[in-house]
């Protein structure tokens, strides 16, 4: 059943692999630009021999999402198709890796493959050549381990717990957040069980002291051997991203910064149930899982789980601080809600096996509700099959045509559109990255810009009219691009 499944996962997703990001999903460009953009600097480097770190964050800020690329790259070359099975690949690998190996996984996986797996937004997610979906499943391989660690009380657990969460945020560094799952768990675990009797032969304290310690190590090694480094360049990003993603409190007062945040809140929520699925659901199926928590016949396995998938979908409400949150910001929390319908649905099949009528009924409900929620899935990925378009890989080819004489082509845009060409790609951006002096440094051979883009050209003194041979128009989905052909 499992090798059926993931089987039929590999095959949907290999119609999508040559094809554009899908349009519905996401309202910014994000995959459109930023699956180029993350590989480029390994494509840059096996072309000149050398790793320039400060043509792009991309490199300090997603290390092992980079190392991955690499071998592939060298053996088959850098394209998106390349990048893309590089990582559907390594995450199907991963998946069949656990399902063999821990048999506490096998009935969730079995129930994540079309609940979660199949939902539109993680699944086209997973064959982008983009390091969030990968560093998700580490969280989650994170948070089996803690569990691990909860019954079986061993030192070994906590480590391998730590290893998969620090895996996580050198994926991606903006996952370093999801460190805190451990101590809202521990937390809500103590009052769960306070008053409860359980088997569970470990000390919370002790447990708790453990993981802080490891957690120290974790951020230590980190802190020394990758951030000191390369502190120029990640602080950059993480001010880039404080100053305009999060919601500014220059002008509010605490009241004003609470508003806000329930506001975004409340949109979210509102819009989302009506045309997410998995957002419908799992506003359906949280409060049958809270009532599931509490009766006797619930087993340890559920409870200790539901507490920790909840504990990270507790975390992701803090995204509700931002004011820009695109569907990948949004993915962690998607999966935290996915995790949670598939432990309900688990439990209420476990406890339903030779049970009385009225459970049976509870248990013919979810599978309704749960078939419901796979074929809402199916239809979607219908529609994205059926409306897919190839707009970046005819760019592709057009642009390997040309012999661009070592002269690196500019914009964001740059490195998806020349990803399969031997041109060297280098983004810029307004007030953060390669945004001056533009053409003396680099003498590229063609800027690609959007019109509002324009900005950081006058910003640095360039009439793209006046230097460039000839400049013209592109359609990438709905983009319109520019292409400066520099003399």
């Amino acid at each position: 059943m499992f090798l059926l499944g993931l089987t039929i996962l590999l095959v949907a997703h290999l119609g999508f692999i040559d094809a554009d990001p899908n349009k519905e999903i996401s309202f910014s460009r994000g995959a459109w630009t930023d699956e180029g953009m993350y590989t480029s600097q390994i494509k840059n480097t096996i072309i000149t021999d050398h790793l320039d770190l400060e043509e792009s964050t991309c490199f300090v800020i997603t290390p092992l999402f980079s190392v991955i690329n690499y071998m592939p790259y060298q053996f088959f070359g850098w394209s998106s198709k390349v990048s893309r099975l590089t990582v559907l690949l390594s995450i199907l690998l991963l998946i069949a890796l656990f399902f063999f190996k821990q048999n506490q996984l096998k009935s969730i996986t079995l129930i994540l493959i079309p609940i979660l797996f199949f939902e539109e937004h993680f699944f086209h997610f997973m064959h982008y050549s983009l390091a969030e979906s990968i560093a998700i499943i580490f969280v989650f391989f994170g948070c089996f381990y803690l569990y691990k660690s909860v019954v079986q009380n061993s030192l070994k657990n906590i480590i391998y717990c730590t290893l998969f969460f620090t895996c996580s945020f050198l994926f991606k560094i903006q996952f370093l957040y999801t460190l805190f799952i451990v101590p809202i768990f521990l937390l809500m675990w103590y009052f769960f069980q306070k008053n409860r009797e359980t088997n569970i032969p470990f000390s919370l304290k002790r447990m708790g002291l453990i993981f802080t310690l490891s957690f120290i190590v974790s951020l230590g090694l980190y802190f020394l051997v990758w951030y000191l480094p390369n502190k120029q360049m990640i602080d950059l990003v993480l001010n880039y991203s404080a100053e305009t993603r999060i919601i500014q409190t220059g002008q509010l007062n605490v009241f004003g910064i609470i508003m806000e945040y329930l506001i975004n809140f409340k949109n979210f929520f509102t819009d989302s149930f009506s045309s997410i699925s998995i957002v419908t659901f799992f506003l359906l199926f949280f409060p049958l899982g809270f009532v599931l928590m509490f009766l006797k016949k619930t087993s340890l396995f559920y409870q200790i789980n539901f507490l920790i998938a909840t504990s990270w979908f507790i975390l992701e409400l803090h995204k509700f601080s931002m004011n820009y949150l695109p569907t990948r910001y949004l993915l962690s929390m998607y999966f935290s809600m996915g995790w949670i319908i598939a432990l309900v649905i688990y439990e209420v099949y476990k406890q339903n096996l030779g049970q009385i009528s009225k459970r049976k009924t509870l248990a013919t409900v979810v599978t309704v509700f749960s078939l419901l929620l796979t074929f809402h899935h199916f239809k979607a990925l219908k529609r994205a099959y059926d409306n897919r378009s190839y707009d970046i890989q005819l760019a592709n080819n057009y642009f390997s045509q040309y012999n661009f004489d070592k002269r690196p082509i500019m914009g964001t845009w740059a490195s998806s559109l020349l990803r399969d060409s031997k041109a060297i790609t280098i983004p810029f951006f307004e007030d953060y990255i390669n945004h001056k002096n533009i053409v003396k440094r680099f003498n590229p051979k063609i800027i690609i810009f959007e019109e509002i883009e324009k900005d950081v050209l006058i910003k640095d003194n360039i009439d793209i009219v006046k230097i460039a041979d000839s400049v013209v128009p592109m359609k990438i989905g709905k983009y319109q691009l520019k292409i400066a052909w520099l003399k």
